[in-house]
C-alpha cells in the first residue's frame, strides 16, 4: 500500500470517526474485502 493512501484512510477516519467498508473500498476504488477482510465487519 502506497504511503499517500494509507494516510488519506488515516486522515478520513480521524475526521469521520466511522465509516463503512463500502464507503473506504468506493472511495480507494477498491474491493469491499481489500478495504474490510474481516466476514461480518461492517464499519471501520
Amino acid at each position: 500500500m502506497k504511503v499517500e493512501r494509507l494516510l488519506a484512510i488515516v486522515m478520513m477516519l480521524l475526521n469521520k470517526r466511522r465509516m463503512s467498508a463500502r464507503e473506504l473500498a468506493d472511495r480507494f476504488e477498491v474491493s469491499l474485502r481489500t478495504a474490510c477482510p474481516r466476514p461480518g465487519t461492517r464499519h471501520v
